[in-house]
């Protein structure tokens, strides 16, 4: 158990070195618009 749990440490450690923000590059609505052409497909292929 012990080993495992140096791993995350140094998982989490090497990770988070260098963090960088998030910058969100879509628009909602383009999500939006793809959210509708799933759920339209997922219904035509019932």
């Amino acid at each position: 158990m012990l080993e495992l749990e140096v791993a995350v440490n140094e998982f989490i450690v090497h990770t988070t070195k260098d963090i960088k923000p998030f910058i969100w590059t879509v628009k909602v609505f383009d999500i939006s618009q793809k959210q509708k052409v799933i759920r339209a497909d997922s219904c035509i292929k019932l």
